[in-house]
């Protein structure tokens, strides 16, 4: 895949060339990015999303088991059983 960074964002963990509507999945550029060199020190600003693009950065969070959490009695995966669900179990022959 060609390299080109001017207009590229990463977008729902892709990475989208606006010029071109071209995308990819983060997960497959990451092989090749060790191999790369460090940027120069003028690439090391930071450029935030503005704050009407942000998913989950400053946004209220949904607390409503938290009580439960606290209090001990929140029910996790765990802890959930399943009727006429059978146990595992490991047996060693000799």
């Amino acid at each position: 895949m060609e390299r080109r960074s001017a207009g590229c964002h990463a977008q729902n963990h892709a990475i989208v060339h606006e010029p071109t509507g071209t995308s990819a999945r983060l997960r497959s550029e990451l092989g090749g990015g060790r191999r790369l060199p460090l940027p120069s020190a003028d690439h090391l600003q930071l450029r935030f999303k503005p704050a009407k693009a942000r998913r989950y950065v400053g946004k209220p969070v949904s607390d409503r088991d938290l009580a439960d959490i606290v209090r001990g009695r929140a029910v996790y995966g765990i802890d959930v059983v399943a009727p006429a669900a059978l146990d595992p179990a490991l047996v060693a022959c000799i």
